[in-house]
């Protein structure tokens, strides 16, 4: 069927070439398949996608995975390398438990992250004991000038106000860690509907992009647990998906990986969508013609003037050789501004997390808690010592391990983000799910294309 060429003569918008004027037109050569998923040119025996960058960063072109995507990310051995990284990364954190035992959540001491308040408990129950065991020995102590029972009404208002700061500081706590929880859920969404929505509208006409999307909206995932954890990026957990030139590339020259993989996807999308094919043929006769040329005319090709002939008119332009869009332009800008709005959603909810990773509670807030937490418990044996005898000491172990508890729980849960807290966020078991979201798509993908 004739492809109608009628709104050909609009042209996808223009890119940054400046920094190519002076080393012109770097060529970067894939072995597997055009931009736009055609097969290999058996002419050149590569297919020839110019790129208006520095002949620097050509020499360190990457390679990705040979094979379809879901060859390569399906493959068992794929995913049984995957499957033991997570594995290994984790470290069986956190622990899920039993919600519904009072036996099993009541005798927890480990996952209560008792580190958080271990000395500050301690001391509380020392100064107790010492308190006691003095009063019980020296009979000097005993007398009027010690006898502090009388501010036993006082300290009834001071726990009122303790409790209330308490209370507060838990759930800021609380927002902060369901924030954060909040934030990942939303990026395995939207990667997952990022994913169909290539698959779907740009798999038919530009398979090769719509595969280099996926791969590279699986690897944000994982960025983001690197960049939070401030880790390297494994690749362990990202075979199949990408090479590991690719990774060893982004380390390389990025010190954002999440960011990295967000402009690859970013990349993908306007090469599948504002693109136009036969350009590669284009660029190797205007190279052919004029090298001098050629980067002006490529930048007259992408962008909305109506042909290269504007620029250079002296070279010869054969009709066949005539660039044209893949996707009518409405439809292709209605879906690249679908996909840069789920690709601004997984940036904003990284944002999230990274604000809340950096910003604590304000120190005048976190000080003045512990100053009076720490000053009401330590007290406590010289109020109710008269009471309480030899009792003191066990009273103040557990009054402290109550009250010091709150505010270590607070601490565990306001930064969730290390690998080797109970209490923190499974970040790897965030992106083991999506990788199952995205490949339970490929699966799809490879039974409709009928190569299942």
């Amino acid at each position: 069927m004739k492809r109608d060429t009628s709104w050909t003569s609009i042209e996808p918008p223009a890119i940054d070439v400046a920094a190519a004027s002076a080393s012109a037109v770097v060529v970067d050569v894939e072995g597997d398949a055009a931009v736009d998923g055609t097969p290999k040119n058996e002419n050149h025996g590569a297919v020839e996608n110019v790129r208006a960058t520095s002949p620097s960063s050509a020499e360190k072109s990457s390679s990705r995975p040979a094979g379809r995507l879901w060859e390569t990310a399906l493959d068992p051995d794929s995913l049984k390398a995957r499957r033991d990284a997570f594995q290994s990364s984790c470290k069986g954190l956190p622990r899920y438990y039993d919600y519904r035992s009072w036996t099993e959540t009541t005798f927890m001491f480990v996952d209560r992250a008792p580190g958080n308040y271990a000395w500050a408990w301690a001391l509380c129950v020392v100064v107790a004991a010492a308190w006691t065991a003095a009063r019980k020995r020296w009979d000097a102590l005993r007398g009027e000038f010690y006898d502090l029972e009388e501010l036993e009404r006082m300290y009834t208002l001071i726990f009122t106000t303790v409790g209330f700061m308490l209370v507060f500081r838990m759930a800021r706590a609380a927002v902060r860690y369901w924030d954060c929880r909040a934030a990942w859920g939303a990026i395995i969404f939207k990667s997952y509907s990022l994913c169909d929505n290539a698959i779907v509208s740009i798999g038919p006409i530009a398979p090769s992009q719509a595969e280099e999307l996926v791969r590279w909206c699986v690897a944000f995932g994982v960025g983001v647990k690197s960049v939070l954890r401030r880790e390297r990026f494994p690749f362990e957990q990202v075979v199949g998906f990408l090479g590991a030139d690719e990774v060893e590339t982004m380390e390389a020259d990025a010190k954002h990986f999440a960011l990295y993989c967000a402009r690859k996807m970013r990349r993908a999308a306007t090469a599948a969508l504002m693109a136009v094919e036969g350009e590669d043929k284009l660029v190797e006769m205007i190279k052919s013609q004029s090298p001098n040329a050629a980067v002006e005319s490529i930048r007259a090709m992408r962008t909305w003037k109506s042909d290269a002939r504007e620029v250079t008119p002296e070279l010869r332009y054969p009709s066949a050789h005539h660039p044209i869009r893949k996707m009518e332009p409405h439809l292709a800008a209605q879906l690249m501004q679908t996909m840069e709005k789920d690709i601004a959603v997984l940036i904003d909810n990284l944002g999230t997390m990274e604000r809340i990773k950096a910003t604590r509670l304000p120190i005048a807030y976190v000080s003045h808690l512990r100053t009076i937490l720490m000053g009401f418990v330590l007290c406590l044996p010289f109020v109710y010592e008269g009471y309480w005898g030899w009792g003191t000491i066990p009273a103040v172990a557990a009054i402290a391990f109550a009250l010091l508890g709150i505010e270590g729980a607070a601490t565990e849960c306001e930064n969730p983000f290390s690998p080797k807290r109970t209490n923190h966020l499974g970040m790897d078991g965030f992106c083991e799910a999506t990788q199952r979201e995205v490949m339970e798509l490929l699966r799809w993908w490879r039974k409709e294309e009928g190569e299942e």
